[in-house]
């Protein structure tokens, strides 16, 4: 019975918060890209949130940033982004040295946060050297060498207004 002790707080929040918050418990592989975001890229349900982030996986940035408020900030090993420019500079330069994809453990939901437990997966597809972390605008970000593979566990908030993303916070 000891071991179960973790899970309790999560199984009580999804059964105190039934009916309005969805609480989805996932191990599988991230969402295929095929799904496609609603015609406005807002999330309303988890559907949504899916294709945003198969957008994301598919390095499809355009798509992606499409879920995102006019005024919105990133907070993450990247720093605090706060425009696309700064997005997409972040990511084609990460993206340029990793491959990385999001796989959902755990997601609750509502209509203004999303809570997500997830693993980050990401494999060196260029030696991302310290030299070129040093000489980057990202110094938090760790060297990875060619093959190098890594499974970052984290933890994902989005603040959302009117179905678009005006925060998102990532944690170790």
């Amino acid at each position: 019975m000891k071991h179960a002790l973790p899970v309790i707080p999560l199984v009580l929040l999804c059964l105190i918060v039934s009916g309005a918050v969805y609480c989805f418990p996932r191990t599988q592989a991230a969402p295929q890209a095929t799904q496609s975001a609603s015609p406005n890229s807002e999330v309303h349900s988890r559907k949504d949130f899916d294709a945003y982030l198969a957008k994301f996986n598919s390095r499809d940035y355009g798509g992606f940033l499409g879920y995102f408020a006019d005024k919105f900030e990133m907070i993450h090993v990247g720093g605090n982004l706060r425009s696309r420019v700064e997005v997409m500079k972040f990511y084609d330069f990460l993206h340029h040295y990793i491959r990385e994809t999001v796989i959902v453990d755990r997601l609750v939901m509502d209509e203004h946060t999303i809570a997500m437990e997830a693993r980050v997966q990401i494999e060196g597809i260029r030696e991302l050297s310290p030299e070129a972390v040093a000489a980057s605008a990202y110094p938090r970000l760790k060297p990875l060498k060619v093959g190098q593979k890594a499974t970052i566990p984290q933890f994902i908030h989005y603040h959302i207004e009117n179905g678009k993303f005006v925060k998102v916070e990532c944690r170790e």
